[in-house]
């Protein structure tokens, strides 16, 4: 009661002085639907979709209520259908479609049994039940309010009508809308457009003709009168009136809607192939790139390939053939585009495709199996075939052909090509004798370089490197800028890596790099990676590094592991650390570190261990260690290892690395070192206890020198930790006393005498060591950043 108390109350602040002073009429009816009106725009006006939802659901028991309540009111029919709106937009599509239909079967007539039957009509249309939705639209054409919504449901009736294929139903309804003056000219241009498609389909092509003629005005949107004039060209060429075709075709290209370009370009084509006018034809082709559906194109460049041909361009109509035939292959122009791209490849001796004669052969080869097209295409067939690696698919083209039937231009082609097929399908034998006898025959054939080169692969294929080298010497010597001269150098380079002539074979790949500088780039690196390796062999390990970056640099996921490997043992036998970690962290992290032996990560280990790079060492001594059976890794190793891993705070594996050599440790000096470091791993895993007993034990071996001041220090650190000042303090001046000449421990050992001295409350001493401190390390508190405690 207080929110209708309101929103009465902000009703009366909103009217005038005027309506203010009127008589207060009392109608709850009007009011509540006002409200659940006001409160529907709202919903609709929301930008959020999950609030608009949200907002649609809570109006639906209101406006449910409301229905209930005043079931004869006039508001009744638009609650009643913003109700199925609510239902509709928030997603219950069933609950409203039985609400509008509700709407539309008890209110009869009126302006929200329209919207109802737009609303049934659209979804009826959108699950593909047209003559349903149909139904719908006409009764939203007979009680719409405006002009414009009966023309639009009329339209849209039509429209279901002609989408379930009903084209006297559409017709009837579009001539509805094309007649009615009252409606508006969109809907009107629009419903003769679909009019003359529909006579088309028809073929009365009279009426078509007259319905397209009549959206030729200058005030009818551009889009429909181009697909008018369009329209108007093809029926004009179905009459066979070409003048007039060409007319409205041309129209069709100088306009500035794209969409039926294409389709009036090939249909201008094709008119003007008709009247011989190939030139015409190529000139449409070449003033625009108008690109259609697959079907359009396949006719444009077929009619382009056929004027070529004619006009004997051979190359021009090559492309437009390949293009035709590319489109829709084994079309009705199919046959035409293969054979003659086929025959203009022939005479210009271009690229033939594979698909192209499959598919020429496939259709026509039982029809004509003798004729002589026939067997020129199966010779342009073999060659393909080989062309594309499919030896065994050639040898059985080339075993077709009958050689009379080709032609004896064609018998070099055949001899050099049927011995290259049997190279390929393994018959080495054979094409030894057929290259030899093409080689001899005709030495002065441009292909004799590939000849001489494939002959020399055959004799690799049969083992007899002495001939292969003799042919790739052949080539070098006969054809030394043939690019085939540089496969030769590479293939002999491989015979002399087989012979382990390594001093030749890198000698013959450094004269392929030179003579052929601008070689594939894979090649190259396949070059420099021999060259490596081969240095590698001769124990020349800097040039094998040059070259093997080389190759990594060009190739890096092809000669990424097997380079870095050897540029691994290269820098090893060189103990070149810097070169060596850079080779082992590449293999790494190619996931391949276990094939890199322990001994070098032990070297790696230790250098860098002595270089004091902690980190580095921790990591390389990790990887030469032999945690599952640490006694196959020598304790020196465990010693530095547990060492490294102290300084970089690895403590718990530090330990580990610890124990295996203290459990096999003799020497009293080594061992009270690795209780050092024991004792600084438990103090950092703060197990002070376990840290005093490690100091005291390695105290009691009596190592000498700065081992024995940093076990004291330790102590020092524990009782410093375990709030025993004076215990710590004195340890720390036993430190700082014993061992003067200790650099690197005494200005360390000064501070902790310092700090332990002022926390004991030895005020006196702890200034005298500070001072100390100071005068001896004047630098050493700026550059340490001390802790106030060890």
């Amino acid at each position: 009661m207080r929110i209708y108390a309101l929103i009465f109350a902000l009703a009366f602040a909103a009217l005038p002085a005027s309506a203010q002073d009127a008589p207060l009429a009392v109608n709850p009816a009007n009011d509540q639907f006002e409200f659940c009106k006001h409160l529907y725009r709202q919903a609709n006006a929301m930008q959020d979709h999950e609030q608009r939802v949200q907002a649609y659901q809570r109006l639906i028991p209101r406006l449910e209520a409301y229905v209930a309540k005043f079931p004869n009111n006039p508001n009744t029919p638009a609650a009643s259908y913003y109700l199925g709106e609510c239902y509709y937009q928030s997603g219950a599509v069933d609950q409203a479609k039985r609400v509008l239909s509700g709407v539309v079967n008890r209110f009869r007539t009126g302006r929200y049994v329209a919207l109802a039957s737009n609303r049934l009509g659209y979804d009826a249309f959108y699950n593909k039940k047209y003559r349903q939705a149909a139904v719908h639209f006409d009764r939203v054409a007979r009680l719409s309010d405006t002009p414009t919504e009966r023309a639009r449901g009329r339209y849209q009736e039509a429209s279901c009508y002609r989408f379930a294929g009903d084209n006297n139903a559409a017709i009837r309804a579009y001539t509805t809308v094309e007649t009615s003056e009252k409606a508006p000219p969109v809907y009107r241009e629009n419903a003769k457009l679909r009019l003359g498609h529909l006579y088309l389909a028809k073929k009365d092509l009279d009426k078509a003709m007259e319905k397209f003629s009549a959206l030729l005005l200058p005030g009818v949107a551009a889009s429909l009168r181009v697909e008018a004039t369009f329209n108007c060209g093809l029926i004009a060429l179905e009459q066979d009136d070409t003048d007039l075709a060409k007319g409205y075709l041309k129209s069709v290209l100088l306009s500035t809607e794209d969409k039926h370009k294409p389709r009036a370009q090939a249909a201008l084509m094709n008119c003007m192939f008709a009247t011989k006018d190939y030139r015409g034809v190529l000139d449409t082709l070449k003033r625009g790139a108008y690109k259609g559906k697959p079907s359009t194109e396949a006719i444009k460049y077929t009619i382009a390939g056929k004027s070529a041909l004619q006009l004997k361009s051979y190359n021009e109509a090559i492309r437009y053939f390949a293009k035709a035939e590319s489109q829709i292959p084994l079309s009705e122009e199919a046959f035409t585009a293969a054979y003659y791209r086929l025959l203009c490849f022939f005479n210009v001796e271009g690229v033939n495709i594979p698909q192209q004669v499959d598919g020429f052969l496939e259709v026509y080869q039982k029809r004509y199996p003798k004729h002589t097209r026939i067997h020129k295409a199966l010779l342009m067939k073999a060659e393909t075939l080989f062309d594309s690696g499919k030896s065994r698919e050639a040898a059985d083209a080339y075993n077709q052909i009958e050689t009379s039937l080709v032609g004896k231009e064609n018998i070099p082609n055949l001899l050099y090509k049927r011995a290259w097929c049997l190279s390929e399908s393994g018959d080495h034998n054979g094409a030894v004798r057929s290259f030899t006898d093409f080689i001899n025959s005709y030495p002065e054939d441009p292909r004799s370089s590939k000849a001489i080169a494939r002959r020399g692969k055959s004799y690799m294929a049969l083992g007899d490197r002495g001939s292969a080298l003799r042919d790739f010497d052949l080539l070098i010597q006969r054809f030394p800028k043939d690019k085939l001269a540089a496969l030769a150098w590479q293939s002999s380079a491989r015979i002399k890596k087989e012979d382990k002539d390594y001093k030749d074979m890198i000698r013959r790949y450094e004269q392929m790099l030179k003579n052929f500088p601008d070689l594939m780039q894979g090649t190259v690196a396949n070059a420099h990676y021999w060259i490596g390796w081969g240095s590698y062999q001769l124990k020349d390990y800097a040039k094998a590094i040059a070259s093997l970056d080389k190759a990594l640099t060009l190739e890096p996921d092809s000669y990424g592991f097997q380079a870095g490997m050897l540029t691994v043992y290269c820098s090893y036998s060189m103990k070149d650390k810097a070169r060596l970690q850079q080779a082992v962290d590449s293999i790494l992290t190619l996931g391949k570190g276990d094939k890199v032996q322990n001994p070098i990560y032990r070297w790696l280990g230790v250098q860098c261990f002595n270089a004091d790079e902690m980190k580095s060492a921790e990591r390389y001594l990790t990887l030469g260690t032999t945690a599952s059976e640490p006694r196959q890794t020598p304790k020196s190793f465990w010693k530095m290892l547990g060492s490294a891993r102290v300084e970089t705070g690895k403590y718990e594996e530090a330990l580990e690395a610890i124990k295996n050599f203290l459990d096999v440790a003799e020497e009293p000096f080594w061992k009270a070192e690795t209780l050092l470091d024991q004792a600084k791993a438990y103090l950092g895993l703060e197990k002070l206890a376990e840290a005093k007993t490690s100091a005291e034990e390695g105290l009691q071996l009596r190592p000498k020198g700065s081992v024995n001041s940093e076990l004291r220090m330790v102590l020092g650190d524990i009782a410093y930790n375990q709030k025993d000042y004076d215990t710590a303090a004195g340890l720390y001046v036993v430190a700082v006393e014993l061992f003067t000449d200790d650099q690197k421990l005494r200005p360390e050992a000064l501070l902790k005498a310092y700090q332990a001295l002022e926390k004991k409350g030895d005020q006196e001493q702890a200034k005298h060591y500070l001072n100390t401190l100071n005068k001896e390390f004047p630098n050493y508190l700026k550059q340490s950043a001390a802790p106030d405690a060890p």
